[in-house]
């Protein structure tokens, strides 16, 4: 019956149904029409001696049948139908996943697609920066170019001066000779300066093995520096504070010529640029396991976007038209000192003038090579 076939459907799985159209209670057509609305995939036949119009215009009308079957049926027959519905149902199952193949690669393509597309636009973000880095980094070479070509003129220009004066007066007295003698020799000076700064850091990069270590005394170096720059402290009027414990000995196991240039540029490089009549204070801190050097100056205010590279090579802090004298390397150098030795450096705007550089050297005497 057509209550019994629905029972065995829904504890079944059924490819296809062969309905008899004359049944008790329920007949064929109003089995089918259930079977095609719960279970549509169900291939649905229907079998009657009744070979009427009206019944079959109504089985592939309302219930699709996928075919209609007429009594008294030949076994053969019957058998090459079901055979080639059974074919008729894999070719559908086949196309099924045929479709949920192509479907999922589609997907996996426009992921694909998508993926490739945001790989593109991140090399080509990355590509765009690194071009505008190169043009910067063209732009602060083309500055140190014009930087070297006057820092190494005006020497030179003092030095073939004074020569050609000597060659042109032979009546020289002897305090202007002395006048003369001394502006050549700092005009030597001044380019031997330049050209040790130049290959001192060549060597720094190039990790040159500078593996002369011995006692150094940070207040016996700082002392030296101010001792050194004190002609130009005077001419400026600036006031040192220079604050450390009488108590503490402040002594590295270090190369003393590198922590000498590296302290030496960063008290120079305050006196340089701190005005008239200002105060530069230097402070020397032990903690455990590290010694802190702070310098701190009142100065030219320095573009807080140029605080993370200032330590870089090129770099001034300002326009090349306001550069005030040397090459620029002085900071870069004592980075790399401070970090041959594993150390920490920083530059920091406490104020809107007020600039300070804080260098921590550990106590422990390993070195990076």
């Amino acid at each position: 019956s057509g209550d019994e076939a629905l029972k065995i459907l829904c504890n079944s799985h059924i490819d296809m149904i062969i309905s008899d159209y004359q049944m008790p209670r329920m007949n064929g057509i109003e089995l089918l029409r259930i079977v095609r609305k719960k279970y549509p995939s169900i291939l649905r036949f229907i079998l009657t001696g009744q070979a009427d119009l009206k019944a079959t215009i109504q089985a592939i009308n309302e219930i699709q049948v996928y075919q209609f079957l007429t009594k008294p049926w030949n076994n053969q027959d019957l058998k090459l139908i079901i055979y080639k519905a059974k074919e008729y149902l894999d070719l559908l199952n086949k196309n099924k996943k045929m479709e949920d193949l192509i479907r999922n690669q589609n997907l996996k393509l426009k992921d694909l697609n998508h993926n490739l597309s945001m790989k593109v636009k991140e090399k080509t973000r990355e590509l765009h920066e690194a071009n505008l880095k190169l043009e910067k980094l063209n732009k602060m070479k083309d500055d140190f170019i014009t930087l070297i070509s006057h820092e190494f003129n005006t020497p030179l220009t003092i030095i073939n001066g004074f020569t050609s004066l000597l060659e042109n007066n032979q009546q020289i007295d002897k305090n202007n000779l002395q006048i003369f003698i001394n502006k050549i020799r700092n005009g030597v000076n001044r380019l031997g300066e330049m050209i040790n700064d130049m290959i001192l850091l060549n060597k720094l990069q190039g990790g040159f093995n500078f593996n002369t270590n011995e006692q150094v005394d940070l207040k016996k170096i700082i002392d030296n520096c101010l001792s050194i720059l004190n002609p130009t402290i005077i001419k400026k009027v600036i006031k040192i504070n220079f604050a450390s414990s009488n108590t503490e000995n402040y002594y590295l196991n270090k190369n003393e010529l590198l922590i000498n240039k590296c302290i030496f540029n960063i008290i120079q490089n305050a006196v340089i640029h701190s005005p008239n009549n200002s105060k530069i204070e230097i402070k020397l801190i032990k903690a455990e396991g590290y010694i802190s050097i702070l310098v701190a100056n009142t100065g030219i205010d320095i573009d807080n976007d140029l605080l993370p590279g200032i330590f870089d090579k090129f770099t001034h802090g300002q326009h090349i038209s306001m550069h005030k004298k040397g090459l620029g390397l002085g900071l870069p150098i004592s980075k790399l000192i401070v970090d041959k030795y594993n150390g920490n450096i920083e530059l920091s705007k406490e104020k809107e003038e007020l600039i300070q550089v804080k260098i921590d050297f550990p106590l422990n005497n390993h070195k990076s090579e």
